[in-house]
């Protein structure tokens, strides 16, 4: 009985347990396969790319080989349409419907065209299987098993929008988001009934009645009348700018999918005309090339970038990104110079002699700088000198800020990294041999655009709404600083805006003046004329500019005012048009005007003035030649003299009749220049054997 009993129990416990373990079975099978659905369902998303306008810039292909976006909900005028022509039963039937499929098998054995029998659900499985390809019945009925699966798992609607989403429409196109954007330039929200009707009377024949083709014209027309429709209207394909800025965001947003970049794409392209127009009326003077970099200078996105006024060109270097190339700066390196020096007691009215000067360089060769020009013009002002870009007051600076402490500010904190040692630049740093990318120059403007303060570059956001950001070749910068105190920063700034200061070089007109006030620019030129620079800003952004050309060659006689200073002038003149200009002014307010030559200069209220004003003052009387010089001797030869005075000359307690020497052998003298209260000497070398000059 006790035995009975067990047996009895063992059989209960299977009538009860057997069912719901084939219950929890079925269950899980299912969920795993819609688990699997689901997972094949995101894969068909292509990686989408917006601009800060919410512009689509770029779309990747998915693992299909296709174009496909994701819409969460659509317009009633899609649905219907799509559901009148398709599937007119979709929220009736199981994902399956008895009745079509009955009569499509039928018209299958005899082989005459029924209309197909699959329903959306169907249609759907057929895309997530991967089976559009392949009809075969085994396919067919993994694919109807599979729609049963969607249909218990899911919602109608959502059903249906994944099937709007992926459905072939054309070409290498899935869904009607990608659909509406490649034919129409839209969104789908922003199609109208004729565009729709030509997306819905694709669904049947997507490859030989894509959209914008006289097949589908002529479907449409039909399903119109069909549908009780308004008949649409002869299209032809809309003059969609795709925009060439692919260029530049493959480099900003390297490693971002799925990002929104922070470039104005229409902005970007915008600049690119100006740059394209500019570079095909100076081809005669040797540009070819160009690049123009926009940045916010409050959040330090970049706004707009071109490398190439025409990267769809086959031409030689147009698919170059010359907005990250490496060149010399020329003079746009002499605002960080003068703020270094400025932090060190210098300013604005501070005396400096514009002459020859010799500077003993690790080379052995001794430097002798030069100006723009050629010229020398005896005292000068340190405004004088930055707002005219003087070369020989530059290197005085550079000399007073020494070598290693501009080193060490350069690269510490500004965040510079050069492709060469510090130490091959030297002095030359001042003349404009420093090599950067434009990217990386723009950049450290907006420091001195914002106070001081240098903010890392974001290219982009992530779709948590993280910065995306973005380190040039040559900037070390992985953190906002602040490379320079306020009041020293607004010294720069007055100089630089204050165009009366800079007349001598620059005139009373051209590139250099706006429209609107409440700007600041500083131009370079590269060695023989091979780079021309201009780098500007507002309160808002900086704009900077490089032309020349890839080979680097030199260009004629093209200076950072009459190259790239034209460019950067209707740059600005577009900028000042747009919603990135704010009207916020350059703070000048710790900036006050100090007497000098010219009527007036800029200092801080703390200032001891005359300290201050003599900080470079050179005392030296004796000109030329310079301590350790060497030459060549030759019968006859002479040697000019001068000095900051008059002076009595004399060489080995000899005096001389004039300002000139005429030595008759090699050997090493010294000179002594004598007045009344000075005296000072140099000491010169005659070489008598060529290779024995240093």
């Amino acid at each position: 009985m006790h035995r009975f009993a067990s047996a009895k129990g063992r059989k209960y416990l299977l009538v009860v347990l057997g069912p719901a373990t084939i219950l929890g079975l079925m269950i899980f099978l299912l969920r795993v396969i819609d688990g699997s659905a689901m997972h094949a369902y995101q894969t068909l998303a292509s990686n989408v790319t917006y601009d800060r306008t919410g512009r689509v810039v770029r779309i990747s292909l998915n693992q299909d080989e296709q174009v496909c976006m994701f819409a969460t909900a659509y317009p009633r005028a899609v649905s219907d349409l799509v559901l009148e022509k398709e599937d007119q039963w979709f929220y009736y039937h199981p994902g399956i419907n008895p009745y079509r499929t009955l009569v499509s098998a039928i018209a299958s054995v005899q082989g005459t065209p029924s209309g197909g029998g699959s329903t959306l659900t169907q249609q759907l499985a057929k895309t997530l299987l991967h089976n559009t390809g392949e009809r075969t019945l085994t396919n067919k009925i993994v694919e109807l098993e599979l729609a049963v699966v969607l249909e218990l798992g899911h919602t109608k609607d959502e059903i249906l929008t994944m099937y709007l989403n992926t459905v072939p429409l054309g070409g290498n196109i899935q869904g009607f988001p990608a659909a509406a954007r490649a034919y129409f330039d839209k969104q789908v929200s922003e199609l109208n009934q004729n565009e729709i009707l030509q997306l819905v009377a694709a669904l049947s024949s997507p490859t030989n009645a894509r959209p914008l083709s006289e097949t589908n014209l002529a479907r449409s027309l039909a399903l119109a009348q069909v549908l009780g429709a308004t008949p649409p209207l002869p299209v032809t394909s809309p003059n969609v700018r795709e925009g060439s800025a692919w260029l530049e965001l493959g480099d900003l947003l390297k490693d971002c999918t799925n990002c929104t970049a922070t470039l104005d794409v229409d902005l970007t392209e915008r600049i690119r005309d100006i740059l394209h127009m500019h570079i095909g009326k100076a081809r005669e003077y040797g540009i070819t090339a160009g690049a123009v970099a926009v940045i916010d200078v409050t959040s330090g996105e970049i706004l707009a970038l071109v490398g190439s006024p025409a990267p769809d060109s086959n031409q030689e270097g147009m698919r170059i990104n010359m907005a990250l190339q490496t060149r010399p700066i020329g003079s746009t390196i002499k605002p960080f110079l003068y703020l270094l020096g400025f932090s060190k007691g210098l300013r604005p009215y501070t005396l400096v002699d514009d002459r020859e000067y010799k500077f003993e360089i690790e080379t052995g060769f001794p430097l002798y700088p030069k100006n723009y020009d050629g010229a020398y013009r005896g005292t000068v002002t340190l405004e004088e000198a930055l707002a005219n870009s003087l070369n020989v007051p530059t290197v005085e600076v550079l000399s007073y800020d020494s070598l290693e402490d501009t080193y060490s500010f350069l690269e510490r904190v500004v965040g510079f990294k050069p492709p060469q040692p510090w130490e091959s630049y030297a002095y030359g740093i001042a003349l404009g041999g420093l090599e950067l990318d434009l990217v990386t120059l723009t950049q450290a403007f907006t420091a001195l655009a914002d106070g001081g303060q240098l903010k890392r570059l974001i290219s982009a956001y992530t779709q948590n709404g993280e910065p995306f950001y973005f380190r040039p070749p040559h900037s070390l910068l992985i953190d906002t600083r602040q490379i320079g105190v306020p009041k020293y920063v607004a010294l720069v700034n007055a100089i630089l805006t204050d165009r009366t200061a800079g007349v001598e070089q620059f005139g009373q007109a051209g590139s250099l003046f706006l429209s609107h006030p409440g700007y600041a620019v500083k131009t370079g030129t590269s060695r023989d004329y091979h780079d021309s620079w201009t780098v500007g800003y507002t309160g808002d952004f900086a704009v900077g500019v490089w032309l020349g050309n890839v080979e680097n060659r030199p260009m004629n006689g093209v200076s950072g005012s009459t190259g790239a200073g034209t460019v950067w002038h209707d740059v600005m003149e577009l900028m000042f048009t747009t919603p990135y200009y704010h009207e916020t002014p350059l703070d000048l307010s710790p900036v006050v005007a100090i007497p000098s030559a010219r009527g007036y200069s800029y200092g801080l209220a703390d200032d001891d003035i005359e300290t201050a004003r003599g900080l470079l003052a050179d005392n030296a009387l004796i000109l030329f030649p310079h301590e350790h010089d060497t030459f060549l001797f030759s019968p006859g030869m002479r040697i000019p003299l001068s000095a900051t005075e008059e002076v009595v000359w004399s060489i080995a307690g000899e005096q001389l009749k004039e300002d000139a020497w005429y030595p008759t052998e090699g050997g090493t003298y010294t000179i002594t220049a004598r007045t009344s209260g000075r005296e000072e000497q140099v000491n010169v070398t005659i070489a008598d054997d060529p290779f024995s000059l240093p």
